[in-house]
């Protein structure tokens, strides 16, 4: 699951440049550094005091936005073009950003637009068109085969993921509807896309919406069994790490527990108890 620690909470005080920057952009060359910081400022003054639909700060929202596209390392274009992916609608002229911050961002900053553009409109098709599974999936392969660049699909996900976050903790109205939306269309193209801490946070955080009850449930079971699980991989890295090395094969052994999402996801498929 993505790392919450370097990112912004709904309602947390404003970083200065430098503190983000330092977080965010510290493993980034000078002349990149300069182009994020440039990015920060001008994000900064075009959204003002605007916020997102519903309701958070939008430049509270763009941070967020960054920081997860930060923490997925990937170049500081991208990070910069998450950091201004709202600035076009909110009044900037496409002229400006390119002077400001070159055309590659430009780009990528116009088709994260295009993006949410097409996103809007699929979901606004009449329901009888067709089964929803089948509206998801045609939505997934348009935003594959439209998107110029994978950066732009990965910063559309970046925002669905810090949408939950936000909405998680709030009673808009829209909540159901993007959570399922984050599970039908949105985790499944993560997962196409091999982007596994995407995939694992957009279908916790939409099980949480969609199943408050059911959620804290299964998060309290799993903490009462936290040590035990965290025990377990120890010991299954360990002997794996062994194993290995006696056969004389280099390699590098991780493990995690799964999430919430998938062990109630197996639950049901195989009609499983926790304890099973």
């Amino acid at each position: 699951m993505v790392s919450t620690a370097r990112t912004l909470a709904p309602g947390a005080p404003l970083p200065t440049r430098e503190a983000w920057l330092a977080n965010h952009a510290a493993t980034y060359d000078e002349s990149a550094r300069a182009a994020v910081a440039a990015a920060f400022d001008l994000a900064q003054q075009t959204y003002g005091e605007r916020r997102t639909p519903q309701g958070e700060p939008l430049f509270l929202h763009a941070l967020a936005v960054a920081g997860v596209i930060a923490d997925l390392q990937l170049d500081y274009q991208a990070v910069a073009a998450a950091l201004l992916a709202h600035v076009l609608d909110a009044g900037l002229a496409p002229e400006t950003l390119a002077a400001q911050l070159g055309d590659d961002i430009l780009r990528l900053v116009q088709g994260v637009g295009r993006m949410d553009q097409v996103h809007r409109g699929v979901l606004s098709l009449e329901t009888g068109r067709g089964e929803p599974v089948n509206q998801a999936e045609s939505l997934r392969k348009m935003l594959l085969a439209m998107a110029e660049d994978i950066r732009v699909v990965l910063i559309i996900l970046a925002e669905q993921v810090q949408l939950l976050r936000e909405l998680v903790k709030s009673e808009h109205p829209a909540r159901q509807q993007v959570a399922r939306e984050a599970q039908e269309i949105f985790a499944p193209l993560a997962n196409r896309l091999g982007i596994w801490q995407l995939k694992w946070e957009l279908e916790d955080l939409a099980l949480r919406i969609l199943e408050p009850e059911l959620y804290r449930r299964m998060a309290r079971l799993l903490d009462e069994r936290r040590l035990d699980r965290e025990q377990y991989i120890a010991r299954v890295i360990e002997r794996l790490r062994e194993e290995l090395a006696r056969a004389g094969i280099q390699a590098e052994v991780t493990g995690r527990p799964k999430h919430i999402y998938s062990i109630w996801r197996k639950m049901k498929l195989k009609h499983l108890d926790f304890e099973q």
